[in-house]
């Protein structure tokens, strides 16, 4: 192999280098552009908290939402809260579309709710009417100071919502 020959080949490696490099820099950046800010869930991931209720809403849409139903178990039948341990609410929910402000799912799996003990109207509702039933759609929908909607009629907080605001008391 001549010199001529050798800096032709070499030349062409650095070529097939850098263009490797290349489309592999777009790669990542791609998937990373995707699963950050320009994922459509992006302004509702994290984790949203209030008076003894959490949900978490991960990258690819699924979200656990856990929490008490205020009916004591020695007195309910199930879903309800025990005296130790998490509270009676377990779902399991998968959102797929909606925009900036809202978003549309499904209750994948979990413990059925009844929803509040109060009406919106601020009627004493104990048993209430059944909200989170497996298989139906559930909404969340973003509120002024990081506040979360759910169309159960629950509103959670996230990290920019005020301490001071009653809403966000995690007992």
């Amino acid at each position: 192999m001549n010199h001529c020959s050798a800096r032709f080949w070499v030349s062409i490696l650095a070529v097939c280098i850098l263009l490797s490099a290349s489309i592999g820099v777009w790669i990542y950046l791609k998937n990373y552009f995707q699963n950050s800010s320009s994922n459509a869930f992006h302004p509702f991931i994290g984790r949203w908290f209030g008076h003894a209720r959490e949900l978490i809403f991960y990258p690819d849409g699924h979200t656990t939402y856990t929490g008490r139903v205020f009916r004591w178990c020695d007195v309910n039948p199930a879903p309800c809260d025990a005296m130790e341990g998490d509270g009676g609410l377990k779902e399991i929910l998968q959102f797929s579309h909606g925009g900036n402000t809202v978003m549309y799912g499904t209750i994948v799996s979990g413990t059925d709710d009844y929803g509040p003990a109060f009406d919106t109207d601020g009627r004493y509702n104990p048993q209430g009417k059944l909200l989170l039933k497996v298989g139906s759609s559930i909404s969340l929908v973003l509120k002024p100071e990081d506040k979360l909607a759910i169309s159960d009629g629950w509103v959670l907080c996230g990290p920019q919502t005020p301490r001071a605001d009653p809403a966000c008391s995690s007992a």
